[in-house]
């Protein structure tokens, strides 16, 4: 003869509630690509301007006047860089002598204030991405000045 045992439906849907609100927890949210956004937004203000049309070096007075402002933001901004991300330095052209050229030069002037930001981070070069846009961010407007297509920026993306 079979023994059957009768547990009260309403002991067993508490105890079910019970055991999976405590034992089952959510992964915690993934909000890197909002931390990114962030601190994008904190890099924004911080472009270089001032290159020469065919220079891929910026002038000591106008690297020292930017220092000022920028230098404090990459250290702030630096330590903050989610896991799986790079903080990039990203260089830009203006067409003016083509395609080819222009990539070489933004990614020069890239390459150089990566050096240069190394060291006065005082972090290897390497802790610093690059990217070069040459003229696909290029901007036509008429308000702007032709100098402010030849910077450099920062953005920090995905690895």
């Amino acid at each position: 003869m079979r023994k059957c045992f009768l547990i009260p439906v309403s002991f067993l849907i508490g105890f079910l509630i019970n055991c999976s609100s405590e034992q089952v927890q959510q992964p915690p949210k993934d909000n890197r690509d909002e931390i990114a956004k962030e601190l994008n937004k904190k890099l924004e203000s911080i472009e270089i301007q001032g290159f020469a049309g065919d220079q891929t070096v910026l002038p000591e007075n106008l690297y020292s006047n930017w220092s000022k402002k920028g230098l404090p933001v990459l250290k702030e901004v630096l330590p903050q860089v989610p896991e799986g991300y790079t903080l990039k330095v990203t260089g830009h052209a203006d067409p003016y002598g083509g395609e080819e050229k222009a990539n070489r030069i933004a990614e020069g002037r890239a390459k150089n204030m990566r050096s240069r930001l190394s060291k006065a981070l005082g972090i290897e070069e390497n802790k610093l991405g690059l990217k070069n846009y040459g003229t696909a961010k290029y901007e036509q407007k008429k308000e702007k000045s032709i100098s402010k297509n030849r910077r450099v920026e920062f953005e920090v993306s995905r690895n």
